[in-house]
């Protein structure tokens, strides 16, 4: 069951060269980083404006605004968590499984 949650909340599936340089990459760029440009900006903000579309387009007052804003900040950070913990784990699966080849 872990190995199953531990690929589905993985940015990558297969661990092919590509990959494994792409992510220690952006795991040589740290934890605030990722979670800032992949949990926020690229998960939480267009999630959060689809959110507001769909739900808030018959009017939208400052406080309902912010308090959007704000869960989906959140939001995003936990989604960068999230992800943050599942590819790290998948790739030291897969590190380990390579060695023992």
């Amino acid at each position: 069951m872990k190995n199953k949650l531990t690929n589905l909340f993985s940015l990558y599936s297969r661990w092919d060269e590509d990959q494994i340089q792409r992510w220690e990459k952006k795991y040589s760029r740290g934890i605030a980083r990722f979670l800032l440009l992949d949990g926020v900006v690229i998960w939480g903000i267009p999630s959060g404006m689809i959110f507001m579309w769909l739900t808030l387009s018959n009017g939208l007052d400052t406080m309902k605004f912010i308090a959007t804003v704000l869960v989906w900040f959140i939001a995003g950070i936990c989604y960068g968590l999230v992800v943050w913990q599942g590819t790290s784990r998948s790739y030291a699966l897969n590190v380990k499984n390579r060695k023992q080849r």
